[in-house]
């Protein structure tokens, strides 16, 4: 794994490319290549699914994950105590968010977002 993703970046890739930034397109662009896996923390999944069920994105949610466990680009990547111990210290408001951020510290990965709380945080790498 190279970087971890956040649910806006996804949603963006799958559905919005022009208003992905730029080096995070081409970072999925070259993930769907081959030459490295994205990480996706199981949180991201519960938000996409909760936004599929709600009509909110036009996702067939069973298939994308049938999709994402086949493809050698991604790994879902579970919570442990150790993320949810970090999330706790974190101090990032949105728990969600806190889930998502404190994956990528774990794994000391960047990860591909745009939400400035994340962004601005000390401690996350970010690429967008």
């Amino acid at each position: 794994m190279k970087y971890i993703a956040d649910t806006v970046s996804i949603i963006r890739f799958l559905f919005q490319k022009n208003k992905l930034g730029k080096k995070a397109l081409k970072i999925y662009q070259n993930s769907q290549k081959g030459s490295f896996k994205i990480g996706i923390p199981i949180i991201v999944l519960v938000e996409l699914m909760y936004l599929s069920q709600k009509k909110r994105i036009d996702l067939d949610f069973k298939n994308f994950v049938k999709s994402i466990k086949k493809s050698s680009n991604y790994k879902i990547i579970g919570l442990t105590e150790e993320i949810i111990i970090l999330a706790s210290k974190l101090k990032i408001r949105e728990l969600h968010d806190c889930l998502i951020a404190s994956t990528a510290y774990y794994y000391n990965l960047p990860l591909i977002t745009c939400d400035k709380e994340i962004t601005e945080h000390k401690k996350i790498k970010t690429i967008w």
